[in-house]
C-alpha cells in the first residue's frame, strides 16, 4: 500500500513546486515536481524499516494536558515545534514516521496548548504567548526526562524555540529554526484570532 502526502510550496527560483512524501513498503520517499519541468523526481530518503510506529500520549504540564508524539529511542532527543495553527502530525508527519534514524534520535513532536489534540483549552494569544509556549515546551521535555535536547522550530515554532533558547540555554544541545519572524505584527495577531478555533488539521497519512 502506498501512502502519499503532497503540498504546494512557493519558491522564487521555481515559481512554485509540489513537495511530496510517499511511504511504500515500509520505506519513506520524498520528491519535488516543479511547474517549469512538469515531472516528479522521487528519491528515497530512507530505506530502513519504518515498522517502529510513533507513540501518541498526553502529559500534564503546568496544569495543561499536552499531547505529544514520540518516535525512536536514540540518545539525542529532538523536539519538533510546529508553526501557527499546526500540530506535531500536521507539520512533521514525515519526520515522525521514520524521517530520523530511531537508533540515533528520540523524536518528540508536541501540540502547543490550544492546537491539535492539546484541546481544551481554547487557543489564546496574550502578549506573552510565545513565552508561555516556550515554558510549556521546556517543561514537557523535562517531565519526559530529557534534561538537554535540540529544538527544531518551524515558523511560530521557530520563534518559540528562540525564546526557549534564550530562557533555558543550559537545556539545549543544538538549535534549528526556519521560517521564524523577528517580531509579531498586528496583522499576525488578527490572522491568529480570525482562524481560531481550528476545527481540524489533516494528518498526512490518515
Amino acid at each position: 500500500m502506498i501512502h502519499s502526502y503532497c503540498k504546494f510550496v512557493k519558491n522564487p527560483a521555481l515559481s512554485s513546486y509540489l513537495l511530496c512524501y510517499l511511504k511504500h513498503n515500509n520505506s519513506l520517499f520524498t520528491g519535488v515536481c516543479a511547474n517549469n519541468k512538469q515531472r516528479l523526481c522521487v528519491t528515497p530518503v530512507s530505506t530502513r524499516s519504518l515498522s517502529t510506529e510513533p507513540k501518541s500520549d498526553y502529559l500534564d504540564v503546568d496544569g495543561v494536558k499536552l499531547h505529544y508524539v514520540k518516535f525512536g529511542h536514540g540518545e539525542h532527543p529532538l523536539l519538533l515545534m510546529p508553526g501557527a495553527l499546526g500540530s506535531a502530525l500536521s507539520d512533521f508527519g514525515p519526520q515522525l514516521n521514520g524521517g530520523f534514524d530511531p537508533e540515533t534520535y528520540t523524536v518528540i513532536g508536541w501540540d502547543p496548548s490550544g492546537y491539535g489534540k492539546s484541546r481544551p483549552p481554547k487557543r489564546t494569544f496574550p502578549l506573552d504567548f510565545f513565552q508561555r509556549d516556550a515554558n510549556h515546551a521546556h517543561n514537557l521535555m523535562q517531565s519526559l526526562g530529557y534534561e538537554k535536547f535540540s529544538p527544531l522550530g518551524w515558523s511560530d515554532g521557530g520563534i518559540t524555540a528562540l525564546v526557549l533558547a534564550s530562557q533555558y540555554p543550559e537545556s539545549l544541545r543544538k538549535l534549528v529554526i526556519w521560517g521564524a519572524n523577528a517580531f509579531v505584527a498586528q496583522e499576525d495577531l488578527d490572522m491568529y484570532e480570525s482562524e481560531n478555533p481550528v476545527s481540524f488539521r489533516l494528518h498526512p497519512y490518515s
